[in-house]
């Protein structure tokens, strides 16, 4: 079979993939749900090359990413190759260049710093390589695939409304929790835009936080401040757990309760439909949700399906009919779907 031929048996079934993946919390870790068409031949023996270039693997986001694309790359006959810099945009740039000069087809990057590995994108696309940028812009690249920070915004903004049943001229302020130098990007602006829409008397102030743990503290000072808050909505469920666990009645918050947990404060009450939301979908988080408590919504960002994404994208930037942009669409995850 010619490189051709092997290219369009691929992409046949990555196009596929794309649409049999479930949605749903599970699948950010999961084996893949699809399975591979009878009678579709391999791409074999002229297998295609992939490289995908990831600042690390402890994130659970991108660990879900690399096991999606790994297991639609196995269906697809395409070989594929891992890299973990941990951290280090010089070795993440080193693995490139290297992968780059030994005959790959494709490269699928979320760099470590998008300036340092600008040159090695370009010296990639230079040698004819397809290239693709994850979750950040990246000069060189012909495509990227964007995990939905807006999207996840929207989707807790409008979890929080229904919640709230207001209406319309409802007041409040929402706490917009974001993570300072988390790669989740226009997580506020998605809940801004949202909350203009549904509620526009509700007011959202926006904080930054260093760290998961400092959630409860952000809160603290928050209600301090503004003494009407009716939300919560944080870039991750480390930072809503924190708020969480920290409003939970003495004798229920820490070691115990899910990760994240703080001693109990006294001096703060909110109402029962207050709101707690958060972005992972991570197991701490959906037990919470299951407790039936404030912490009423995460969302799952698909990492497994954006891996799968990812892998049809690299085909089709190989063949030259990738689209400049696509994003992975998140899923709210709540008491009615978990």
């Amino acid at each position: 079979m010619n490189l051709k031929r092997a290219l369009a048996a691929a992409l046949g079934l990555a196009l596929c993939l794309s649409g049999c993946g479930a949605s749903g919390a599970a699948q950010s870790s999961a084996a893949p749900v699809f399975s591979a068409p009878g009678g579709l031949p391999a791409a074999q023996p002229e297998k295609l090359r992939v490289l995908l270039a990831l600042p690390g693997l402890e994130d659970s986001a991108m660990l879900g990413i690399a096991r999606g694309m790994q297991d639609a790359c196995d269906w697809a006959g395409v070989e594929i190759t891992i890299d973990d810099a941990g951290g280090d945009a010089a070795l993440q740039g080193e693995s490139i260049a290297v992968f780059a000069g030994s005959g790959g087809q494709a490269v699928a990057c979320w760099p470590v710093d998008a300036d340092a590995l600008t040159p090695y994108a370009q010296d990639a696309s230079a040698r004819g390589l397809a290239v693709i940028g994850l979750n950040a812009a990246l000069p060189g690249a012909e495509s990227r695939l964007l995990l939905d920070g807006a999207g996840a915004g929207r989707l807790l903004a409008e979890a929080a409304a229904a919640q709230w049943e207001m209406p319309a001229t409802a007041r409040g302020t929402v706490l917009v929790l974001e993570k300072s130098g988390h790669w989740l990007h226009g997580f506020s602006a998605g809940a801004r835009e949202a909350l203009a829409a549904i509620a526009p008397e509700i007011a959202v102030e926006s904080v930054s936080v260093d760290a998961d743990a400092g959630g409860y503290a952000a809160f603290d000072k928050a209600a301090g401040a503004y003494g009407d808050l009716v939300a919560v909505l944080a870039a991750t469920d480390g930072l809503a757990l924190s708020v969480y666990n920290g409003l939970l009645p003495a004798g229920q918050g820490g070691a115990d309760a899910p990760a994240g947990g703080e001693a109990a404060a006294p001096g703060h009450s909110v109402p029962d439909w207050f709101f707690i939301g958060g972005v992972g979908a991570t197991e701490e988080a959906l037990a919470a949700i299951r407790a039936g408590g404030l912490f009423r919504a995460s969302v799952n960002l698909a990492p497994y399906e954006a891996g799968q994404q990812l892998a049809e994208l690299a085909l089709q930037a190989v063949a030259g009919s990738a689209p400049a942009e696509l994003r992975a669409a998140p899923v709210l995850v709540d008491g009615t779907t978990i």
